[in-house]
């Protein structure tokens, strides 16, 4: 399992100077702490194979985990890992890859699709406009605004979520 922090800390529990350093500068958290253990273990029991994970996040109760490689491992077979992660940490669970803002897009809204991506150019600056189909508004996972919140986050520059 590869993470933020490095395999001795997770295995011992105890943070060594440099993952403590990256918990002082607001680089790792405490989610990060208790999802690396998490995964730790899932990957003892045969449950998770090759997974990592860059950071996640509690947005308004939804956790999104970013990953830069695939968001497989994390999701399981059938969805088994993340339902797991879900109830251990008794919220919602969506794993985003952020290899591009395409890619991190559709896997927030996923299994609602995005019709179309643009860059839209403000004199304040850039803000990239994701639309998505209004026969799947009822498939996203929360509301609008959580989704649109994480998704300013996660990829940190400007985006608006639109349905039509």
């Amino acid at each position: 399992m590869k993470g933020p922090l490095c395999e001795e800390c997770v295995k011992s529990g105890i943070l060594c100077d440099g993952c403590a350093e990256k918990q002082r500068n607001g680089e790792i958290g405490e989610l990060d702490i208790q999802l690396a253990r998490l995964l730790q273990k899932l990957e003892q029991r045969d449950l998770v194979r090759g997974a990592s994970f860059e950071r996640i996040f509690d947005i308004n109760g939804l956790l999104v985990i970013t990953t830069k490689g695939k968001v497989g491992p994390l999701v399981g077979k059938g969805g088994r890992v993340i339902r797991l992660l879900s109830k251990e940490f008794n919220r919602k669970v969506r794993v985003v890859s952020t290899l591009d803002d395409k890619t991190a897009l559709r896997d927030l809204v996923a299994p609602a699709r995005i019709q179309g991506i643009n860059i839209v150019y403000k004199p304040g600056g850039e803000e990239t406009k994701a639309i998505i189909s209004r026969e799947d508004k009822y498939k996203l996972i929360t509301n609008l605004e959580t989704l649109q919140k994480a998704a300013n986050t996660i990829m940190d520059k400007a985006v608006v979520l639109e349905v039509k």
